[in-house]
Parts: structure tokens; C-alpha cells; sequence
């Protein structure tokens, strides 16, 4: 049962992580002069500048992300790599474009160790999260990844614990919206149906709705009435090695139709949505029939993250910061001192891999579905079967 007193632990918490962090881009992070060829925070930059000046019905062209790119980063490129989210994502970026490119890289950083000490302050308080599974987490390469790519994943998770702290409140309604929210990058939207399946609430249904139809609309706003096929088009011309998009990158089912039709030297890609769709109907339906075994919101939430991963369409690295919230829940109560070994253990072979796929083996990510669906494993027997039997 949590506590006013954890509330006073996480403000403690929060205010000392904010201080490291902020200790470390004072004196680290605010000298440096990084390189931002090849970093996500030069396509989100290049397409809140694109926005900013006017030309959103160009956004989605790539001659003139590229332009952008070669006057923004003053180094003169034959490719660029490009801005594929939704047009409304790059006003996350937008008060950045203010600035030169490395100063607000270096802001933006420092906006995203605000969002960790709110995360920090979210986990202590509505999850009960204890010192060193929190430290562990915070030290955990998948961080320092968002934090190098410059990823907005740090501030979907900063929805997603705000929604259950505004649902442990009772305010389901604001609490939908903030999970929504997530859809700034669509391939969560398994995320969004799961957890409308298990909350069954009817204010937080209407949130979530409120939340998806002002995105989706504000899209067509902003960009037209031709932005559904105008994005796919450029998502099916940017989603290849060239660009980024390397085969098996992505934590997900996609990287397994990847590697089967490396096997047996087909393309097996137009297989992939339906094989999804399908799949993402039949837990849903598996979830409804089930949705009382799971108790409380927290628990709920995170078995909707450790679904939807493996069933999200483009899943990298540092997407899976999402991971921390099922995490948190799953080691909430959890006795460290009898099972530390085993946890450390785990800690430090997914740090090490986490290394690797994102620096050495960039292809390897479909290998990473392993233990993600282990945990997936050890969580549902945690919270739906223990339910079951009880």
C-alpha cells in the first residue's frame, strides 16, 4: 500500500537524480561539440524547422529534408535520414528550432533529464519503485541511448505514468488523453486498444478517443486531406537499409518476417501487416475474455506495454525505455536480497546487449524478442495466472 510518505521519498528521489543529471550536462554534456550527422535529433529538428517555416506539404519530401539537413547542420550530405514521424510529433521539437542545431541538441538533452526526475518522482510515488531496481534503471544503456539519439520515448513514458497516476486519482478522463498521447508515434497504437480493453472504463475509453481523434485530425489539418496516402508512401520508400531501416532492427514481429524471408530468399514483407493485424485481433479478444484477472491499473498497463512491442509495426532501441514502467511494477514487490543474483544478472546481459545491437550488430534486434518474451512470460504468470488460482 503506498503511502503520503512515499510521496516525500519521491520528491527526495527526483531532486537528487535532476541534480546528477544536470551536474553531468553542466560540466559534460553543455562543453561538447558532438556530431549530429546519422542522430534522430537531426530528422526531428529538420522536420519542426520544415513546420515552422510553412512548408508541411513538404515534409514528407525527401529532396527537401535534405536541403534542410545540409543548411542546418553546415555539412554538406548526399542523404539524409529522414523525418518520419506525424507532423504534429515535431512540435515536441518545436521550441528548439530557436536555436542552432548543437545548442538545442544540448537543451534538448536537458529537457529530457527533466522528464527522467518526473519519471523518477512518478515511480517512487504511484509504483512504490524501490532504490536499486531505480538506480539499476537509470544507469541502463536503454536511457543513455534516448538520451544520445535525442528519442522523444523518454516523454511517452512520461505519458504513460502520468495516466496512471491521473487514474489512481480518479480522474479517468485526463488520464485516457494522457495515454493517447503515445500515438505520437503510431506504432504504440496496439498499446492504446489493449489498455481500453482492460481498464473498461468508459471515461477513460472517451479520453483515449478524445486524445486519437484530435492527433489524427490535427494531422489533416495541418497537412491535408492527402496526408494518409502521402505518409505511407514515404514510409514505404524511407523503411529500407538505405535510410536507417536496416532488416531485423525492430523489436518486433516485423524483424521475424524479415529473417524468414532472409531464410528462404523471398520477400515476405506484405505478409507482415496482415500477419499482425491478425494477431493484435486475437490477443485483444484473449484480453476482453479475460480483462478481470488483472487487478490494479499499474499491472494492467504494463502487460499492454510487453504486447504491444512485439506487435508494433517499427520498434528500435530506444523504444523500449517503455519497458521501465512493467519493470518497476513487476519488482515492486519483489525480495532483491533472496533473488539479487538473478536480477543482476539479467541487469547487466541486457545492458551488455543493449551495447552491442546499438553500436556493433545493429541487425540483431529480433534475438532481443527472446528474453522480452520471457519476462512477458514470468509477468503473466506473476499477475493473470497467480489471479486465476487464488
Amino acid at each position: 500500500m503506498l503511502t503520503p510518505k512515499h510521496a516525500h521519498s519521491a520528491f527526495f528521489a527526483a531532486s537528487l537524480v535532476f541534480l546528477f543529471l544536470f551536474i553531468f550536462w553542466l560540466f559534460y554534456i553543455l562543453p561538447a561539440s558532438p556530431k549530429m550527422l546519422g542522430r534522430d535529433f537531426l530528422s526531428y529538428y529538420i522536420g519542426a524547422n520544415i513546420v515552422k517555416n510553412g512548408e508541411i506539404r513538404r515534409i514528407y519530401d525527401l529532396p527537401t529534408q535534405l536541403s534542410y539537413q545540409n543548411a542546418l547542420s553546415g555539412v554538406v550530405a548526399s542523404k539524409v535520414l529522414p523525418y518520419r514521424a506525424l507532423v504534429v510529433s515535431s512540435f515536441i521539437y518545436m521550441p528548439f528550432t530557436f536555436m542552432s542545431l548543437i545548442s538545442a541538441y544540448k537543451y534538448f538533452i536537458l529537457f529530457q533529464f527533466i522528464s527522467v526526475a518526473i519519471c523518477v518522482y512518478c515511480l517512487v510515488k504511484d509504483l512504490g519503485t524501490k532504490p536499486l531496481p531505480l538506480i539499476l534503471l537509470l544507469m541502463h544503456p536503454v536511457l543513455w541511448i534516448n538520451y544520445y539519439q535525442g528519442q522523444p520515448s523518454l516523454l511517452l513514458l512520461l505519458f504513460l505514468l502520468l495516466s496512471v497516476s491521473q487514474f489512481r486519482k480518479g480522474k479517468r478522463l485526463f488520464a485516457g488523453i494522457l495515454l493517447s498521447l503515445v500515438l505520437l508515434k503510431p506504432q504504440f497504437f496496439p498499446l492504446v486498444i489493449f489498455m481500453n480493453i482492460l481498464a473498461s472504463d468508459r471515461r477513460f475509453l472517451i479520453g483515449s478517443l478524445l486524445s486519437g481523434f484530435f492527433l489524427f485530425f490535427f494531422n489533416l489539418f495541418l497537412y491535408g486531406l492527402d496526408f494518409i496516402k502521402d505518409y505511407i508512401v514515404f514510409l514505404q520508400l524511407t523503411e529500407t537499409p538505405y535510410y536507417g531501416s536496416h532488416l531485423g532492427a525492430s523489436f518486433s514481429i516485423k524483424s521475424v518476417v524479415e529473417l524468414v524471408g532472409v531464410l528462404f530468399r523471398k520477400d515476405f514483407s506484405v505478409l507482415f501487416i496482415p500477419i499482425n493485424t491478425i494477431i493484435v485481433c486475437v490477443v485483444g479478444i484473449m484480453l476482453f475474455l479475460n480483462k478481470e484477472r488483472i487487478k490494479g491499473f499499474g499491472e494492467k498497463l504494463g502487460l499492454c506495454i510487453l504486447l504491444s512491442i512485439p506487435l508494433g509495426m517499427h520498434l528500435l532501441n530506444h523504444d523500449l525505455v517503455l519497458l521501465i514502467l512493467p519493470v518497476c511494477v513487476f519488482v515492486a514487490d519483489i525480495n532483491l536480497e533472496r533473488q539479487g543474483v538473478f536480477f543482476w544478472t539479467v541487469y547487466f546481459i541486457t545492458s551488455i546487449y543493449f551495447i552491442i545491437n546499438f553500436a556493433v550488430l545493429i541487425d540483431t534486434s529480433v534475438v532481443g524478442l527472446v528474453p522480452l518474451l520471457v519476462f512477458l512470460y514470468f509477468y503473466v504468470r506473476k499477475y493473470y495466472i497467480s489471479n486465476k488460482t487464488s
